[in-house]
């Protein structure tokens, strides 16, 4: 059948319509397409150019940001110098320690890790991650200081995140001997305390720098071996300390705290003729750890010093011409109203010498002749002794005590201060300044350090001796001196006496002021010992303070015998020092030999001198001249005390002839020895001068001539010329061992008199 044309247009415009829609379809999906890939174009692109312009272009600035934020420099401590005592002993040396620390990459791995460390060392599960906060990508110390058997076991272990760290440590070859003296460092190898902190900048000498990786936290958790820029080794350090005095003093600290149950103890000793240290220490019972000390006592506290003060008050009136030693003082029976309150003795003393107001310590006495000085002179005196002001000794932590110089000074301030009440001081003035009166009237500065050793093994900025000022005139140190002798051989010191060494000091029994500053502590008291050793020829002095020691608390039942003890130890220790008698027989003691050559001095007290001749048969009996007429009314070496056979014993009797005289015949005293001379003349109230050490050769004006009152008897003595101290330089050199060892120098140096 046929179609129709219109139909068949109709068809045909159908087809077309069908046919334009088709094309618009396609033309919009390849423009869409077309879009796409451009955009995709376009974003790699984009890329692509972000990549070219981070790798290529900018390539190396990110890599140097990257290599910042995950690596830096690390610096690489120096080995720290060495410390060693006068001789040469090290005290403080280093040692190589290794530390474990964590660094897990995952969850995984980080308990593991935690699972690793509760095994090694026996911990409850769980309990070492969670302590030490272990997690992935998180650094983590576990363990500083680690066995030798567990650096093994870890190494062979190899537990993935595990490191090994090798540190430096500090190591103390004598435990806690001396260790208030050297401190402590910490964990990182920083002075924490004492000379490792004071001589921290330079015993750690300068740091190397090497590169280390950081997690996201900024801690470093690996470090490369080698150094960019290597460290230099600290410089070591030489103390003035001897080491083995310093063990007998805390040794004997410890023993006398015990046996007069005295809540601490504390000692300074020193070298009377430099100014250095070669003991201190404290001793506390109830110290909870005294390997890690923070302070040294003797220089960082301060306390009343009560009657050993009294050496600073003798000094200044005898400096200032206030009463000669014979000067008779009323002592009121051991009470005497002062102002508005009283002051008392222990014993009811009558009247007493000058002299033995100090040989028996009266309070009374002491207090008197103050008043007739003045509180002004005394404070003045007390400030050339350095009270009142820090030594500047090289320790952290110095006290400088207390000293009022502005006050108003009423009659019974001026007695307080003369007694010791009402300052403060350190034990370490205290044995500076008998150290003072011991040389001869010379202030030193402290010192704690001889010297600072070069990496090379040069010493380097050696501290010589500091002298100061002088304290004393020469004549007032020698009446002293004598006094101070007195006090042992028998004053209240008697229980100082030796066998092995002669000494000299002083005693103190203070009342312990209360906290609030009210007044004193009942029953509670402070003893101490202050003195020097030999008596004849000084080296040594210091003191010995126990803080409430009971029931007993005097100082010449407690701190005395114990200075006694740590005197005779050191000296029986030291025989190329002291030689093998110290003025009295030493190192025999014990032997056969030491019972035959020892003898007792006899006593010759009340008898008339021809008397004490024909009794002291073996003796050498100094009573020449026509001066001496009476009875002996003292001798010297007191009676019983140990001596030599063929000994001097210098006598003095009653001398009409020096009471109130205008003039007077000089005494002999040719053959005795400086001290014996100087214990005669001064109980004579004879002015003498001394030139020298050892037996008295010559004398001028000559035994029997007349001198007038206010004249010097002029005495030679075996050793002539100014007296002379040695200082021992330390010299180090270096061996194959490693170690370093002191070659001694011996120099010696006039110090005027």
């Amino acid at each position: 059948m046929n179609k129709s044309p219109r139909n068949d247009k109709q068809s045909g415009f159908s087809r077309r319509g069908r046919r334009s829609s088709g094309a618009r379809n396609m033309d919009s999906e390849r423009k869409r397409l077309a879009l796409s890939m451009a955009v995709i174009v376009l974003v790699w692109g984009v890329f692509v150019v972000r990549l070219w312009t981070i790798q290529i272009t900018n390539g190396e600035q990110y890599a140097k940001e990257a290599r910042r934020q995950s690596t830096g420099r690390v610096e690489i401590p120096a080995q720290r110098g060495v410390m060693y005592d006068r001789f040469g002993k090290e005290v403080a040396v280093n040692v190589i320690r290794y530390s474990v620390y964590v660094h897990p990459k995952s969850t995984k791995e980080a308990l593991s890790v935690g699972k690793y460390f509760d095994r090694l060392f026996k911990k409850k599960s769980g309990s070492t991650k969670k302590k030490h906060n272990i997690k992935s990508g998180k650094f983590s110390w576990v363990s500083r200081g680690l066995s030798d058997e567990n650096v093994r076991r870890i190494r062979d272990d190899a537990q993935p995140g595990v490191y090994i760290r090798k540190e430096q440590g500090r190591k103390y070859p004598f435990g806690i001997v001396g260790k208030q003296i050297i401190g402590f460092t910490d964990i990182d190898n920083n002075g924490i305390s004492g000379i490792e902190s004071r001589f921290d900048s330079t015993l750690r000498g300068a740091v190397g720098l090497a590169v280390g990786r950081k997690d996201g936290h900024s801690n470093y958790y690996q470090v490369d071996e080698k150094a960019q820029t290597p460290s230099i080794a600290g410089k070591s350090i030489a103390l003035t300390i001897d080491w083995d005095f310093q063990e007998i003093v805390e040794q004997e600290l410890r023993s006398a705290t015990e046996q007069y149950k005295a809540k601490s103890a504390i000692a300074v000793f020193l070298d009377c003729n430099t100014g250095e240290i070669l003991a201190t220490a404290h001793y506390d019972p109830t110290e909870k750890h005294p390997e890690r000390p923070v302070k040294l006592r003797s220089i960082t506290d301060s306390f009343e010093p009560g009657s050993i003060y009294k050496v600073i008050t003798a000094a200044a009136i005898l400096d200032e011409n206030i009463a000669p030693v014979d000067t008779v003082i009323d002592c009121e029976d051991g009470r005497w109203l002062c102002g508005r309150r009283y002051l008392n003795d222990d014993e009811e003393h009558g009247e007493m010498t000058f002299h033995d107001i100090i040989t028996f310590s009266s309070n009374i006495g002491v207090a008197k002749l103050a008043i007739a000085l003045g509180g002004e002179k005394l404070a003045s005196a007390s400030q050339r002794f350095g009270i009142g002001e820090k030594t500047m000794v090289e320790f952290p932590g110095e006290q400088s005590g207390k000293l009022h110089t502005d006050m108003k000074w009423s009659d019974y301030n001026v007695a307080a201060l003369s007694i010791g009440h009402s300052v403060a001081t350190t034990p370490l003035q205290m044995a500076l300044m008998m150290g003072a009166v011991a040389n001869g009237g010379t202030l030193y500065r402290p010192r704690l350090i001889r010297g600072v050793i070069g990496a090379n093994g040069e010493v380097r900025d050696f501290t010589e001796p500091e002298e100061l000022w002088r304290v004393m005139k020469p004549g007032s140190v020698a009446s002293l001196q004598a006094m101070l002798k007195n006090v042992v051989d028998s004053g209240t010191a008697q229980k100082v006496q030796s066998e092995i060494v002669s000494i000299a000091g002083k005693t103190g029994t203070a009342e312990v002021p209360r906290l609030d500053g009210k007044g004193y502590l009942k029953n509670k008291f402070n003893a101490s010992f202050a003195g020097y050793f030999p008596a004849d020829s000084p080296l040594v002095a210091g003191i010995v303070l126990l803080l409430q020691p009971e029931p007993i608390h005097y100082g010449g039942l407690t701190s005395g015998p114990t200075f006694r003890r740590i005197a005779e130890q050191y000296v029986l220790s030291n025989p190329a020092k002291f030689g093998p008698a110290s003025h009295r027989l030493t190192l025999e003691k014990g032997n056969s030999a030491y019972a035959k050559k020892s003898i007792k001095a006899p006593k010759f007290m009340g008898l008339t001198p021809q008397a004490a001749i024909n009794k002291g048969k073996g003796l050498q009996v100094a009573v020449k001249g026509d001066c001496y007429v009476g009875n002996v009314r003292w001798q010297y070496p007191a009676a019983g005390s140990p001596i030599e056979p063929g000994s001097v014993i210098a006598i003095q009797t009653q001398d009409p002839l020096l009471k109130g005289a205008k003039e007077f015949r000089a005494p002999d005293v040719i053959g005795m020895s400086a001290r014996q001379a100087s214990l005669l003349l001064t109980r004579l109230n004879v002015p003498f001068a001394l030139d020298g050490v050892g037996k008295i050769l010559s004398q001028k004006p000559a035994s029997g001539s007349i001198m007038r009152t206010g004249g010097i008897l002029t005495l030679r003595c075996q050793q002539a010329g100014k007296k002379t101290y040695s200082t021992l330089h330390p010299v180090v050199r270096f061996k194959e061992s490693h170690k370093w060892s002191f070659v001694a120098q011996r120099e010696s140096r006039l110090r005027l008199n």
